[in-house]
């Protein structure tokens, strides 16, 4: 069993993220961020109700990019963490 931990993050003069990366996850990764920003105690956003139902489709659709991955590349037993974007 391996673990590899991988943390994306752009340059802080990044103006654009490449192709391969976007399509991966940008069509989810709104509904993760929504959700951390709606956790935020004392803010006009809060909205801890809104913000399960965000983190339920952003994990249910990091799930599904998982499973795809590993599908057929190791009959290991297999875990990944997501880290809290601070």
């Amino acid at each position: 069993m391996h673990d590899i931990e991988l943390t994306l993050m752009p340059a802080f003069d990044a103006t654009s993220v490449p192709d391969d990366l976007a399509n991966l996850t940008l069509e989810f990764a709104c509904w993760g961020v929504l959700a951390d920003l709606q956790m935020m105690p004392d803010e006009p956003w809060t909205n801890p109700q809104l913000s399960e139902v965000n983190r339920q489709k952003y994990e249910r659709e990091l799930n599904k990019k998982r499973i795809r991955g590993l599908v057929g590349v190791s009959s290991g037993e297999q875990s990944v963490t997501r880290r809290k974007f601070v």
